[in-house]
């Protein structure tokens, strides 16, 4: 079995990589015993919004 559009990963500044799209091809493969896959490796910086209350001691 094989892929057509290589999975999309991220590179983790601490450890492995991130999987950003190909979840469920990716699921197949590991369904059918795949071992391997072609991906490709983009090297981003992934920003974290952090969620600010509209209602709290300040307002």
């Amino acid at each position: 079995m094989g892929l057509i559009e290589p999975l999309a990963m991220a590179r983790q500044k601490d450890c492995g990589y991130l999987l950003l799209d190909g979840h469920v091809r990716l699921n197949a493969l590991r369904e059918q015993g795949v071992a391997e896959a072609k991906c490709i490796v983009a090297d981003i910086v992934l920003t974290v919004a952090i969620p600010v209350p509209s209602q709290g001691p300040y307002h």
